[in-house]
């Protein structure tokens, strides 16, 4: 095993003059790259099919009807929001006047 060298590495970090530099501005490219056609996707998504992006119908828990709900009642001090934790943990009994 003598002269054998076992290079047990994932990546090379052995690299030539200019070999670094080229790797960022890759990366800096395909970032703004990205980034230039995300957003505007997204924007557009969002303008001409309005009724595919509402995360609220599709879920579970009955989410979309509560917050139908909170529009209709007036004088709201105190509003829980969050998981089913949140829906069992708070006794609201105690929150209400005498």
């Amino acid at each position: 095993m003598r002269g054998i060298k076992l290079n047990l590495y994932i990546f090379n970090f052995n690299f030539e003059e200019g070999q670094m530099q080229h790797f960022i501005k890759s990366i800096f490219l395909f970032v703004l790259f990205f980034s230039g056609m995300f957003c505007p996707l997204i924007f557009i998504q969002g303008t001409f099919a309005p009724d595919q992006v509402n995360p609220f119908k599709s879920s579970y828990g009955h989410l979309h009807s509560r917050l139908k709900e909170v529009k209709k009642i007036e004088n709201v001090d105190i509003l829980f929001l969050g998981s089913s934790h949140t829906y069992r943990a708070f006794d609201t009994r105690i929150f209400q006047k005498q």
